[in-house]
């Protein structure tokens, strides 16, 4: 992000900072239905926009983002909660891809991490309490101000369980 800001400042409009736009839009377009709050909408819309692009971040290796969005997405599935339809087609839409993605015949890529990303945003804060949607936002926040500073990569690698997890289903284990 800080590179993208960066070219912005000396006039340069990078694909990456194309798409950190859309990003942003997509979350406020997708966020009008979640809250009868203007200011309830402006906060899911950071968190639908910070959930696209955490699963982003993470689709730097086949499967990874795949098996973070079913982390999430099966339990919010099984929730009593008004988005659990749409977390229960994402979990659904995601396992029936991620085989292939495990077996680099296909990946997720920008653009399939982050509707995905998008969409089990929306299903954590479609008319959610203003506190999940907090929480939802500052932990997708959280995590992307982290990924500015330190890679996912090194992280799962250093912790046996999650270089574990990420690897497993893949053929470079």
């Amino acid at each position: 992000m800080r590179n993208h800001v960066a070219a912005l400042r000396h006039g340069q409009l990078s694909t990456g900072m194309v798409k950190v736009l859309a990003i942003g839009l997509g979350g406020l377009v997708s966020a009008y239905g979640t809250s009868p709050r203007r200011a309830g909408r402006m906060m899911a819309s950071v968190a639908i926009a910070g959930c696209a692009n955490v699963a982003n971040l993470l689709d730097v290796r086949p499967g990874r983002a795949a098996k973070a969005i079913l982390c999430v997405a099966v339990p919010a599935s099984l929730l009593r909660q008004p988005g659990r339809a749409v977390a229960t087609a994402v979990g659904a839409t995601t396992a029936g891809l991620i085989a292939v993605d495990l077996d680099e015949r296909s990946m997720l890529g920008d653009t399939g991490a982050n509707a995905l990303g998008a969409m089990l945003g929306v299903a954590l804060v479609a008319n959610a309490s203003s506190r999940r949607t907090r929480i939802v936002a500052a932990t997708a926040i959280g995590l992307t101000a982290l990924g500015e500073f330190t890679s996912f990569s090194d992280m799962i690698d250093r912790s046996r369980l999650l270089r574990g997890f990420d690897r497993w289903g893949r053929g470079d284990r």
